[in-house]
């Protein structure tokens, strides 16, 4: 009896994933298989679903890996000596409209 293959579609619904990031990674470093490039069809048969699935695996788990954010701490505590006379803000401009809006 042939051999069934599937094509990238299928085999992705039985990775658990989409078409797409199937695809995205057959043309990593990390796939096991050469990439069909532009306009090529991609074939597997069981066995390579099985080969597939554990590369597929370790793929993403390098992906969660590499996007995790990394942790940014801030001091809480403000710096010493600073107090509001340390800005030099001048709100002459707005007390002047201050006043136009009183007189109005």
């Amino acid at each position: 009896m042939a051999e069934e293959f599937k094509s990238a579609k299928e085999t992705a619904r039985r990775l658990g994933t989409d078409a797409r990031t199937l695809r995205k990674f057959l043309r990593s470093s990390d796939s096991p298989f050469e990439a069909v490039g532009q306009g090529g069809r991609y074939n597997f048969d069981d066995d390579d679903v099985e080969v597939l699935k554990e590369a597929f695996n370790g793929y993403l788990r390098k992906k969660r890996t590499a996007q995790k954010p990394q942790k940014i701490t801030v001091d809480p505590t403000p710096e010493e000596g600073l107090s509001d006379t340390d800005f030099d803000l001048d709100f002459g401009e707005f007390e002047e409209l201050d006043d136009d809006i009183e007189e109005a």
